[in-house]
């Protein structure tokens, strides 16, 4: 069921060290963001992957909801870093600390004008990337 009020949904794939994640968004006639859903392109019924997009939606969708800004959402979601991590497929954010990051970055990205250079993505340092990869 669609909401009074929102356009038609976009969606926008990425990869992340191997990982493909799709993103749709919802948007409404303002352009401001409504909704979120996620999904691996990949189903891998024993990662914890589908479980965490499941709960970063949720979260996201239910901030909004209750009427937070969309900047200090994704705020709150930034630099956290865990496996996947490294390199993506997206030229504007080139690195990300986890999906998590990386979501939260392509969203303000989309909905919030200068958000990629206020919120500059941090490096990673070779000894961070080397101690999430035991996580595999």
């Amino acid at each position: 069921m669609e909401r009074e009020g929102t356009t038609a949904s976009t969606g926008h794939s990425f990869n992340i060290d191997g990982y493909e994640i799709y993103i749709e968004v919802t948007a409404n006639e303002k352009g401001e963001l409504v909704s979120v859903k996620t999904a691996p392109l990949i189903p891998d019924k024993s990662s914890w992957i589908p479980t965490f997009l499941d709960m970063l939606e949720c979260t996201i969708n239910r901030e909004l909801c209750y009427g937070i800004p969309l900047e200090s959402i994704l705020r709150d979601h930034l630099d956290r870093l865990y496996w996947p991590n490294g390199q993506t497929s997206d030229p504007d954010i080139p690195h990300a600390s986890s999906l998590e990051d990386y979501i939260c970055r392509y969203l303000g990205s989309r909905f919030i004008p200068g958000f990629l250079k206020k919120y500059p993505a941090k490096p990673m340092s070779k000894t961070q990337s080397i101690a999430t990869m035991h996580w595999r």
